[in-house]
C-alpha cells in the first residue's frame, strides 16, 4: 500500500521496497500528500520528519508497525472575521515601515500596457466579502 501511495505522489511506475522517496523526485511539499494517504489508507498519523529520517518503504514500514508516536494536527477552517490581526512578521513590517518607511520592499518599473483597459479588472476590493 506504501507503494502505491508512492507512485501516486510521485507519478512514477512501480516503487521498490529500497527506493529512496527523494531521489525519485519527492520533496517536503510531496510529503504532505504522503501523511495524508498514509493516514486514509492506516488510520495511522506520522510525523513530517518521519519520512525524512526513513526515505524507503522498507524503513516507513517499520515506522508504520511501531507508530511514531507524533499526531498530526488537523487544520480546521474557521469562520470570516471582520478584521483579521496581523501576524508578528506583519506587525514588524508596518511598525519599521510607520517608523522609517520601508522603500528597500517595493519594486520600481514601468509597464506599457497595450488594449482595452478593464477598470473592474484593477479593483483590489475583496469581491467575495
Amino acid at each position: 500500500m506504501l507503494a502505491t501511495i508512492w507512485q501516486q505522489v510521485l507519478g512514477s511506475g512501480p516503487v521498490g521496497v529500497h527506493d529512496n522517496f527523494f531521489e525519485l523526485g519527492g520533496h517536503s511539499l510531496l510529503i504532505m500528500r504522503v501523511v495524508s494517504l498514509v493516514h486514509e489508507a492506516f488510520s495511522v498519523d506520522i510525523a513530517i520528519r518521519d519520512l525524512f529520517d526513513h526515505p524507503t518503504i522498507e524503513e516507513l514500514g517499520k515506522v508504520l508497525r511501531i507508530g511514531s508516536g507524533k499526531r498530526v494536527s488537523v487544520l480546521r477552517r474557521i469562520g470570516h472575521a471582520e478584521r483579521v490581526p496581523l501576524s508578528y512578521g506583519q506587525e514588524r513590517l508596518w511598525f519599521i515601515d510607520r517608523l522609517q518607511g520601508s522603500v528597500q520592499y517595493h519594486l520600481p518599473l514601468v509597464l506599457r500596457l497595450k488594449g482595452e483597459l478593464d477598470e473592474d479588472g484593477l479593483d483590489m476590493r475583496c469581491r467575495e466579502c
